[in-house]
């Protein structure tokens, strides 16, 4: 299977994304299940403009691969990782 490098893996599993124009965009619940925390944390942090996201398609927001990297960035910081 070609999997694009900049697609990530860990114990929660494929992290869905890229760099690629046709890569499809997060949603909510795939950025909350990567990190552990609530559909309602990440919404959060897209109101209060932490989360940059490029849509919505009902309640979900669509978040770019790229936004959500430098959001976990960011609080990796802020928390000493």
């Amino acid at each position: 299977m070609n999997v694009a490098p900049e697609r990530r893996t860990s114990p929660h599993g494929t992290l869905k994304g890229g760099r690629r124009a046709s890569d499809p965009p997060l949603t909510t619940r795939d950025c909350a299940d990567w990190i552990g925390c609530s559909t309602n944390y990440i919404r959060d942090a897209i109101v209060s403009g932490e989360l940059a996201a490029a849509g919505r398609v009902g309640r979900s927001h669509r978040i770019p691969y790229e936004s959500f990297v430098e959001f976990c960035k960011r609080k990796a910081e802020r928390s000493g990782q």
